[in-house]
């Protein structure tokens, strides 16, 4: 085992390819155990060793494809996605309705946001999706819906994000991108809060613009990001008796992560207290004192968003210019204050 980390660290890759080439390896290995005679995982061996001589580890080392549609949404290739360090889940969940199979066909996810790519195939026509939103457990938690009424007086659906609730809270979005002999192709999106575990059961509920639901269980699994820290603690705002400053800053292809503590207990800010935090240090209004600046000069305006102020996050520039090499980002500056990496 020593042996072969050691060769691992002799390749000229940073430490987020190197460690996946070496969980590949050592998940090879557990496989080859089970079954001796397979051809397959000897030739994979052989693909890996080769990898380890010659140093070249794109083509062979990828594993996972990124689903078409997500490619699509960010106009992304499969080269600068992998570069970037996003991978994803395959989960091939299918389920059928009495006038709709519904596939689920892949995760990409960080710590804030989920992307669910799916197609949904009408048995007798096209049907087309108007909401979408995400619950813990086998089944749908009507829980977290409220029913609410326009000035039109017309019902429509809400979150209601209690502290058990973490998924779509403040965020949540539904891509259209291709359709073809009634298949319709979605690429989702669903914010969290709190913490995920390496596994976990939910449900996706689908709303289709006839108003028809259509719940869809499965496994959500956590999946490989590049990421880059910074843990240097700094006070980024001191008003009266109340200091916040940032615990550490996380850059990952989706978002800028921050972790913030506080002088006093989150729930007994002011309503005061609160709107100039949002102003002033989550920069709801996008001025430019908070920011992110790249290597070769440029900057974007940062605003942080979130259901819980200890961790907030943004996307970089535009949803549109959402995906980034993290490698890119030089710094990220809150409320004046900047944090290098």
């Amino acid at each position: 085992m020593r042996k072969l980390k050691e060769t691992i660290d002799k390749i000229k890759l940073d430490d987020y390819e190197r460690e996946k080439i070496l969980h590949r390896i050592l998940n090879h290995e557990e496989e080859k155990k089970r079954d001796k005679k397979a051809f397959l995982p000897r030739l994979t061996t052989f693909f890996l060793a080769f990898i380890l001589v010659t140093g070249s580890c794109y083509a062979l080392a990828k594993v996972f494809q990124i689903d078409d549609k997500f490619k699509f949404l960010f106009g992304k290739t499969d080269e600068e996605l992998y570069e970037y360090g996003i991978s994803g889940s395959a989960v091939s969940k299918t389920k059928e309705f009495t006038d709709a199979k519904i596939t689920i066909q892949q995760t990409i996810l960080d710590e804030k946001e989920i992307y669910i790519m799916l197609e949904v195939e009408g048995k007798e026509e096209n049907i087309y999706l108007e909401e979408a939103y995400l619950s813990s457990g086998n089944s749908f938690d009507e829980t977290i819906l409220n029913q609410v009424k326009n000035q039109e007086e017309i019902d429509s659906m809400e979150i209601h994000c209690s502290e058990t609730q973490k998924y779509g809270c403040y965020s949540r979005g539904l891509a259209f991108v291709n359709e073809k002999d009634r298949k319709t192709g979605y690429a989702i999106s669903i914010s969290i809060d709190g913490k995920l575990k390496e596994k976990e059961e939910v449900t996706l509920r689908l709303v289709s613009t006839e108003g028809k639901n259509y719940d869809i269980p499965f496994t959500l699994y956590k999946n490989e990001i590049k990421i880059k820290e910074n843990k240097s603690v700094q006070i980024v705002y001191e008003e009266g008796d109340l200091a916040v400053s940032v615990k550490e800053v996380r850059v990952t292809p989706l978002h800028i992560i921050v972790d913030f503590n506080y002088s006093k207990p989150i729930e007994n800010l002011s309503e005061e207290e609160q709107a100039s935090l949002f102003a002033n240090v989550f920069n709801e209004n996008g001025t430019s004192d908070t920011y992110v600046t790249y290597k070769d000069g440029a900057t974007s305006i940062l605003r942080l968003e979130g259901n819980n102020l200890s961790t907030m996050s943004g996307g970089i520039g535009t949803k549109e210019e959402q995906i980034k090499n993290i490698e890119s980002v030089k710094s990220v500056t809150i409320n004046h204050v900047t944090f290098t990496f």
